[in-house]
């Protein structure tokens, strides 16, 4: 057994009438004819995802800056700490930012704060150099230093992410990283 579905008299006239233009509208914006208005559709959204991942790409090497970064750097003992508050930001950014810190052959912690999506969004990272020779674990070092600013997070030894209390001042939060790190005798 099957199933039609029809239309009829003025409903199919109007029906006709609504699609013919709608196929003259897309193939006006497309700059196409109605026969080739498809394939411009397809172009277009082709086109349209292969742009998307440029600028994916291009956000993550934005902070990179070549040799030189973004960030405010201090010593703590033995490693280099780097903190920086993206403010209102995307998530692909700071991510691109924390990957190029991690990746770094030094002893490299770095702290990254910025308002994502409404969300007050916390990532770190350290070097596999602070992580095997100074035993740092950035993964805890976040899931103890999180709850204190009204977040949570976690993560592994070279890589954490988390969230903060929208309030959270970036400053106070670098500092309680520093106060760790002497502690823990880095």
């Amino acid at each position: 057994m099957r199933r039609l579905e029809a239309i009829t008299g003025k409903e199919a006239i109007k029906y006709i009438l609504e699609a013919k233009s709608f196929r003259q509208e897309a193939s006006r914006i497309i700059g196409r004819t109605e026969h080739e208005t498809l394939d411009g559709i397809r172009e277009v959204h082709d086109g349209n995802l292969q742009l998307q991942k440029e600028i994916k790409k291009l956000k993550s090497e934005m902070f990179s800056g070549g040799g030189q970064s973004v960030g405010d750097e201090q010593t703590v003992g033995e490693l280099t700490l780097i903190t920086h508050d993206f403010g209102s930001t995307d998530r692909d950014i700071m991510a691109g930012w924390i990957d190029k810190q991690k990746e770094r052959s030094d002893n490299v912690v770095a702290i990254a704060l910025g308002e994502v999506n409404g969300k007050k969004t916390y990532m770190a990272s350290a070097s596999s150099k602070a992580a095997k020779e100074y035993k740092v674990h950035i993964g805890k070092l976040s899931k103890e230093i999180l709850p204190k600013f009204g977040g949570r997070g976690g993560g592994k030894p070279t890589f954490a992410q988390g969230s903060v209390a929208l309030g959270t001042i970036a400053v106070d939060l670098f500092e309680s990283v520093k106060k760790i790190l002497e502690e823990q005798g880095a």
